[in-house]
């Protein structure tokens, strides 16, 4: 199993159709099963994201496996209503709701939460956080 752009390449994880996340959580579980750590929050994982450089505000910047953030309800990235994983060609993977099923969908299909932003988990010149092993 392994996510684009994450040194764990080839495939993105197998959790279409899954129930049981949120979409923060899905982000987390997915990238700890390729080894790399993400904070448990929407909020603390666009923070992360953006502390690495790289930040993204147009999906034609994103490559698959970068972290697709829309804004909450006071329609800024201060506070995401809303993450994914960027699967290329307008795609994302995502859990809409806690308890609903994960979804592959358009993410000009979800414009209702408002595209905010994205980017990869490493950036320049530095790999992946990953737990130590041992």
């Amino acid at each position: 199993m392994g996510l684009y752009g994450t040194g764990a390449q080839d495939q993105p994880p197998k959790l279409e159709g899954k129930p049981g996340f949120d979409c923060s959580g899905l982000v987390q579980y997915a990238y700890a099963q390729a080894g790399i750590l993400l904070p448990r929050t929407s909020e603390a994982q666009a923070s992360f994201v953006q502390s690495l450089g790289g930040w993204a505000t147009s999906v034609t910047q994103l490559v698959p496996g970068d972290l697709v953030f829309f804004a909450g309800s006071d329609g800024t990235i201060a506070s995401p209503g809303h993450v994914g994983i960027y699967l290329g060609n307008d795609q994302m993977i995502q859990a809409p709701e806690a308890g609903q099923d994960v979804d592959i969908v358009t993410i000009s299909a979800s414009s209702a939460y408002g595209f905010a932003g994205g980017g990869p988990v490493s950036g320049p010149g530095m790999s992946a956080v990953v737990p130590p092993t041992g």
